[in-house]
């Protein structure tokens, strides 16, 4: 019995893994990626929330990565790619207080938009210059 589910099995993988083009990838397939610094911040106060904002202009993203495609967002920090979002939960050195830093983004043609969120100090929080890398794929 033992030998049979091996040859069995065997068949399958032979049968199973092949190289031929099943459609998923061709030509195609739209790649771009840029690194983007951002050095200023405007401070943006809604009816719920509050916020440092930064828009970025970029030809990268079309309508057509808005329609067929995904955007990635990854900010350095030191030699390390971190992905967004990112939530970093941190503690005042002055006041022992904790709260939570979160670097977020949102795309449209032509624009990404970058967020940087803090719960402890809303409107005295200055992100400083961020680097980011943005990553588009579209097929």
């Amino acid at each position: 019995m033992k030998k049979i589910l091996l040859l069995v099995a065997v068949a399958l993988m032979g049968v199973a893994c092949d190289d031929e083009d099943h459609g998923w990838y061709d030509d195609s397939l739209k790649q771009d990626s840029r690194d983007v610094t951002v050095r200023s911040w405007e401070y943006v106060i809604t009816d719920n929330s509050e916020f440092m904002f930064q828009s970025v202009a970029t030809n990268m993203i079309d309508q057509y990565v808005c329609d067929h495609g995904s955007v990635q967002v990854f900010m350095y920090d030191g030699e390390v790619q971190v992905p967004l979002p990112m939530v970093r939960h941190r503690i005042d050195d002055n006041t022992g207080e904790r709260y939570t830093v979160t670097t977020d983004f949102d795309f449209e043609a032509g624009w990404i938009n970058f967020y940087v969120t803090d719960s402890g100090f809303p409107g005295q929080f200055d992100p400083g210059i961020r680097d980011f890398r943005v990553v588009v794929t579209a097929y």
